[in-house]
């Protein structure tokens, strides 16, 4: 009889807090200052004499590298 079985009930409780816990996981539903998850994951320390390569958004314009500017 639909919503008033309990298996439906259980099974739609389920999704219902499945989908909400997804969507907090992925950032759809951000929570801020939370104690539950920690802070956000920063870029890894290379080790020692990596070589190191920055990404071209980082480097300067060829014009302003050169000189020519």
């Amino acid at each position: 009889m639909g919503i008033i079985s309990y298996i439906c009930t259980f099974q739609i409780s389920l999704a219902v807090a499945m989908t909400g816990k997804l969507a907090v996981y992925t950032g759809a539903w951000p929570m801020p200052h939370s104690r539950l998850m920690g802070p956000a994951p920063t870029a890894p320390v290379p080790p020692p004499g990596a070589i190191h390569y920055p990404n071209e958004e980082d480097a300067p314009a060829p014009a302003a590298r050169e000189g020519n500017a």
